[in-house]
């Protein structure tokens, strides 16, 4: 198997995965966002609430976002040769 044949194997899966990954970064700048727009107007518990599900969805992303390299060594060691 030549090299480009290789890159296109690996990356097949791996393109979803990160795709999956930037969607979840931008729900929680869009979450960030929402929640400093309506600052003025919402409750402290809503605001908070916002702030929470923001944060725990960044620390979901990028965490699956340092598992890219893993999922790339793990699949060049098993499917594609």
């Amino acid at each position: 198997m030549d090299s480009s044949m290789r890159w296109d194997c690996l990356l097949k899966q791996v393109e979803r995965f990160v795709g999956i990954v930037a969607v979840l970064l931008l729900i929680s700048l869009g979450l960030e966002l929402y929640a400093r727009l309506i600052q003025e107007q919402a409750s402290f518990a809503g605001l908070l609430l916002l702030e929470f599900l923001a944060s725990w969805i960044h620390v979901l992303g990028v965490s699956c976002l340092a598992l890219v390299p893993v999922l790339l060594l793990v699949r060049a060691r098993t499917s594609c040769r």
